[in-house]
């Protein structure tokens, strides 16, 4: 039976440049990541949290379409205008309003 040859402890099992390869083939076939850090990435992630609790909550009470649309239509449009407008990973700044 042949043995599967094991890196030495202090050896990496893939090099840096294989594996930045392997990263930029898997953002190519399925996109890219979450890249929002800071305070926008906090602010993003806040919004997504209580929207979705928010959802939860409409959909154990009785919410009034007045107040459930708003929030609907709102939560998702602020973090938009928030993300393309501080510079997140939105549009390039070619395609950007002035």
């Amino acid at each position: 039976m042949s043995e599967i040859a094991k890196p030495a402890a202090d050896e990496p099992a893939i090099d840096a440049e294989a594996l930045k390869k392997a990263e930029q083939f898997i953002e190519a076939e399925e996109g890219a990541s979450n890249k929002l850090r800071g305070a926008l990435g906090i602010f993003v992630s806040a919004t997504a949290v209580a929207m979705s609790l928010f959802h939860l909550y409409s959909a154990y009470a009785i919410v009034p379409t007045q107040v459930l649309r708003p929030v609907h239509v709102g939560s998702p449009l602020r973090s938009v205008i928030a993300t393309v407008s501080c510079g997140g990973t939105g549009w390039p700044r070619s395609e950007r309003w002035p």
